[in-house]
């Protein structure tokens, strides 16, 4: 059975959440409930306001049990070539779960509701795990894990394709060393940052962080070109961990594309893990 989702089985979806995805590492176990459904029905976000103009969330019961879910809707702005356009809106299939032994029949029927709505509001072209329009307690982490890539067929077969594949890279923060003369010069509210020697910016990169699971997310960090290749992307990295490290965050972590062979180079020589990787899809 289809029901909108009530007050009434939000801890029941809490609790089906983090069952099913235990194996998925951008799931901060730390996330609370309150964390949780503030990011997940509210749509707060720590830094940049409300991702959504509309989002809804419908779950499949059995025996009064919450069997899978789903959450769409539409964007609150688009990327355009001048920035953010608030005119527009993406259509964006956020969360779609079922376990492997869950029947498709109740699983498709959920995507049939989201592909209903997309209909019923002109919009054409569609995602599913968009990765900017994840959830903020988990860094607005939006792909889906390699664990879950079963879900990725039945999303084949309603003509969703592959947009993008990223790499998952996180590194613990275990101590604070920092041997290298690069001052960090943040912004005003801490998401971008200038590494700088003496009068010069070396580079720059970007940030969010999520307080609970004591984790930082890089979205990007590059180097001006004449500094590159000099091993001071590096040293800059080693600021960047032991100044976070001071500040009492345990985890860094980030993503690049699958292709981007020189980023993944550069994070597992700076002590990164790779967990795996992720996708996103468009139909």
């Amino acid at each position: 059975m289809i029901q909108k989702l009530s007050a009434d089985f939000e801890h029941n979806l809490f609790q089906y959440f983090f069952k099913h995805r235990s194996s998925v590492p951008y799931y901060y176990k730390s996330t609370s409930f309150a964390e949780w459904k503030n990011s997940l029905l509210f749509d707060q976000d720590f830094s940049n306001g409300p991702q959504f103009k509309d989002l809804e969330t419908y779950i499949w019961l059995e025996n009064n049990e919450i069997q899978c879910f789903i959450q769409f809707g539409l964007s609150a702005f688009i990327f355009g070539e001048n920035g953010r356009n608030f005119e527009k809106h993406y259509g964006i299939i956020r969360n779609f779960h079922f376990a492997q032994d869950t029947t498709r029949e109740a699983a498709q029927e959920l995507l049939n509701l989201a592909a209903a709505y997309f209909d019923k509001n002109g919009i054409r072209k569609t995602y599913a795990y968009f990765h900017y329009f994840g959830m903020s307690c988990f860094a607005r982490q939006g792909k889906l894990h390699e664990s879950e890539f079963y879900i990725e067929d039945l999303l084949h077969e309603n003509a969703y394709r592959v947009e993008h594949e990223n790499i998952y890279y996180s590194k613990l923060l275990i101590e604070a060393t920092q041997d290298v003369d690069i001052h960090l010069e943040y912004s005003k509210n801490g998401n971008l940052l200038h590494f700088k020697r003496d009068n010069s910016t070396l580079g720059q990169a970007e940030l969010t962080y999520t307080p609970a699971a004591d984790l930082a997310y890089l979205r990007w960090i590059g180097m001006k070109p004449e500094f590159q290749g000099q091993g001071i992307g590096t040293d800059c990295m080693r600021a960047l961990c032991a100044d976070l490290f001071n500040k009492g965050y345990k985890r860094l972590d980030t993503d690049t594309a699958e292709n981007n062979y020189s980023a993944q180079k550069y994070y597992e020589k700076n002590g990164f893990a790779d967990l795996g990787r992720m996708r996103s899809y468009q139909k």
